[in-house]
């Protein structure tokens, strides 16, 4: 380690020996149980250049490294496995370029800064206030606003240059950024990224019902009929009443783009709602914290079809429990179930998202983590970048 830092010291690379290198993954009731190792040093590269410079020194030191962007993953990304860690921190490689239909950014680029945008995305995470960086959330994100329309934000990015655990930059388009694709940096460091972005003004509209049954069906509905919302995300009535003081019924957030408003029904005005969708998913978790509460909590993915049957089963399971939905355009509902009581979070089986492991494994299609593990075995037979978050035995 004395000759990293000799090096670094050398090529004017800033590190730092302590400081903030964790994440959210202590507001897990599983995850905050596993004790990770101390990193031995902290590297804030400030361009692509540096990045491969600290990647040629790593291999040569057969150190393990494991990158960070803002510190808001709560899926176990920054859990350190090997001791010596060094720990990579992507913040300083903020900058970005705007074309008329994509960006070309750093991974450091948060979505939200000084109380905007830095530019219009297709899909961000519900924790976008936090200045949740782009790089950060494609390696380590998935679902978030606008992915009704969409899909996961992985599938907004058009390309990616990343240096890889063989020390080369590499340049990765359409399927085959999945390599990197929530894959926590254990298939390379994101140096780059060209992305979609959405100039279009969204509408959001409220529409309530009285109970779980109606909401499916208006669910199927949406899906049926294709009709082409673009955000859609549903709180059960004791979320609506905890988070936004509204009483009884079980209430949908509904936002549209502009150009196709017409399309969907009307509902009630929800300006309000939206100003606060912060506080949906990950952001719900955090203001359990805010409010007091040591939130419990687990994730399942469900058609849409099936969204009545899993709230029966985990009201019956969970005590006192509030649900938040978010619709995804897979016809599947990601939903949320939290509580302040502690309780089994595997009362449904396996989830197809479980946000309570830190294995890559949990999260990601078949499909999709065939390229991430084939990608690993080719490429980083010692597991160095990011290691033991996946798994080759099942």
């Amino acid at each position: 380690m004395e000759r990293l830092s000799k090096f670094l010291m050398k090529e004017g690379i800033e590190y730092s020996s302590h400081g903030d290198y964790g994440d959210w993954s202590w507001t897990s009731p599983v995850l905050s149980e596993i004790k990770g190792k101390e990193p031995s040093l902290i590297v804030f590269p400030k361009n692509e250049e540096e990045v491969i410079k600290i990647v040629e020194v790593i291999r040569e030191e057969h150190v393990p490294l494991v990158p960070r962007g803002k510190g808001f993953n709560n899926v176990g990304g920054l859990i350190l496995n090997k001791e010596n860690s060094v720990i990579l921190e992507t913040t300083k490689t903020s900058w970005i370029t705007e074309n008329e239909n994509h960006v070309q950014l750093g991974p450091g680029t948060p979505y939200y800064s000084k109380g905007k945008f830095t530019f219009n995305p297709r899909v961000y995470p519900s924790t976008f206030e936090r200045e949740v960086t782009v790089g950060g959330n494609f390696c380590g994100g998935a679902y978030g606003i606008g992915s009704y329309r969409y899909g996961p934000n992985w599938d907004q990015v058009l390309r990616i240059r990343m240096v890889n655990p063989k020390g080369r930059l590499v340049t990765l388009e359409g399927e085959d950024t999945k390599v990197a694709a929530h894959a926590m940096g254990t298939t390379g460091i994101v140096t780059w990224l060209e992305i979609m972005r959405n100039p279009q003004k969204i509408l959001p509209f409220l529409y309530f019902f009285d109970n779980i049954i109606e909401l499916e069906k208006f669910l199927m509905r949406a899906y049926d009929e294709a009709l082409p919302f673009y955000h859609l995300s549903a709180l059960s009535p004791s979320a609506m009443n905890y988070i936004f003081g509204l009483d009884g019924r079980w209430g949908l957030l509904g936002a549209v783009e502009e150009d196709v408003v017409e399309e969907v029904p009307k509902g009630a005005d929800g300006k309000e709602i939206w100003r606060k969708r912060s506080l949906f998913n990950s952001g719900m978790v955090e203001y359990f914290i805010e409010k007091g509460e040591r939130p419990f909590y687990t994730v399942y993915k469900v058609d849409v079809d099936q969204v009545s049957e899993f709230i029966s089963k985990a009201g019956a399971e969970v005590k006192s429990p509030m649900f938040e939905m978010n619709l995804t355009n897979e016809g599947k509902a990601r939903i949320l179930t939290i509580s302040s009581v502690p309780f089994h979070v595997d009362f449904y089986g396996d989830s197809l998202f479980n946000v309570n492991s830190p294995y890559i494994n949990n999260r990601v299609t078949p499909s999709h983590l065939n390229k991430i593990k084939m990608y690993k075995r080719l490429y980083d037979k010692e597991d160095l970048f990011n290691p033991g978050k996946i798994r080759f035995d099942k």
